[in-house]
């Protein structure tokens, strides 16, 4: 007699033990989510933010603020106040003179920090008994007042980073897959960042000056992103890629902080979030499409950085293997 050689159906209990665990996984991701992009904005708020001020009651009013979120330094006018400003030095200002106050701030640097500088500007100056008015040295572009179009931007440019690296990972074969996943990563940066920087300025004018730099900018940061996630991928499959990518997308993302600028967020995420390429990408558009490239050196040579390591990390990856094939699976 024969015997029966048909697979046995599985039994209830293992199916139940397989919803339980899917079950439980998928509730940690959404909990690892949740602490993700709660968990930087909670309790959130100025954090050493730099202002300067001008006159004596200004500086005493800054004397009674919290120092754990303001950075306070004197100066000796009004002119040299917005010069600082401009330069990036500080986020904003008070002034007093007489019976006069005037709070400057800087809308295109911290948009969060430049409301909450209003209403501490606003108590000190009616404690004096005046009024304070606002003055805006760096705004953001008339067509964007409010730079929803910056805060807008992380999550698109996160994406950005990961997709094509995933495709052409899987499209592209044989010996000289490697040089073509680099090429191909290569000019995607530049076509993307030029085509985001023409959308940013041009059709939603969130950002000015120069469209060259703008976009040169957004192609190096997309570019040190996709890199970063390329060299994971070909080291260690589709697990480097996905530790890359939720990196990227869980603690590159929240930590940017391109909507509220880095002196909102609590001390240490904002060092972090300013490391990674998501903020380094996010301050240096910042610097040339609002602040005429002051202050873009710096998140350009880390992104500079991403870039060199990435390179580096697929070099050794593709001679260590003598192929494509990423190393775990060798």
């Amino acid at each position: 007699m024969v015997p029966d050689e048909r697979p046995s159906a599985p039994r209830a209990g293992d199916d139940a033990k397989k919803v339980l665990g899917l079950s439980a996984a998928l509730a940690a991701v959404i909990v690892v989510m949740l602490l993700a992009f709660v968990l930087p904005n909670h309790g959130s708020g100025p954090n050493a933010a730099p202002i300067g001020t001008v006159g004596v009651a200004a500086q005493q009013a800054g004397a009674r603020l919290d120092p754990r979120g303001w950075d306070v330094r004197p100066y000796e006018d009004a002119r040299a106040l917005q010069a600082v400003i401009k330069d990036r030095e500080v986020v904003g200002g008070i002034e007093s003179t007489g019976r006069q106050w005037r709070i400057y701030t800087a809308m295109a640097a911290a948009p969060q920090v430049t409301a909450a500088l209003t209403s501490a500007g606003s108590a000190g100056a009616q404690a004096a008994g005046t009024i304070a008015r606002p003055v805006e040295v760096v705004p953001f572009p008339q067509g964007d007042p409010r730079g929803t179009g910056l805060a807008g931007a992380g999550l698109p440019l996160v994406f950005g980073g990961l997709l094509p690296v995933a495709l052409f990972f899987n499209l592209l074969t044989g010996a000289r897959r490697n040089r073509l996943e680099i090429v191909g990563v290569a000019t995607y940066s530049l076509i993307a960042g030029f085509g985001v920087a023409l959308f940013l300025q041009l059709v939603f004018e969130t950002i000015d000056g120069s469209i060259l730099l703008n976009g040169l900018g957004l192609s190096l940061g997309i570019g040190a992103l996709a890199m970063t996630q390329l060299a994971l991928m070909t080291a260690f499959g589709y697990v480097g890629f996905g530790i890359g990518a939720a990196i990227a997308m869980l603690v590159g993302n929240p930590l940017s902080g391109l909507a509220s600028g880095p002196y909102w967020l609590p001390d240490g995420w904002a060092t972090l979030g300013q490391i990674l390429p998501p903020g380094a990408a996010g301050s240096l558009l910042r610097a040339t499409g609002l602040f005429d490239a002051t202050g873009a050196l710096g998140p350009a040579l880390i992104l500079g950085g991403w870039l060199l390591i990435a390179l580096a990390t697929l070099a050794f990856a593709t001679r260590t293997t003598g192929d494509p094939t990423p190393i775990a699976t060798a």
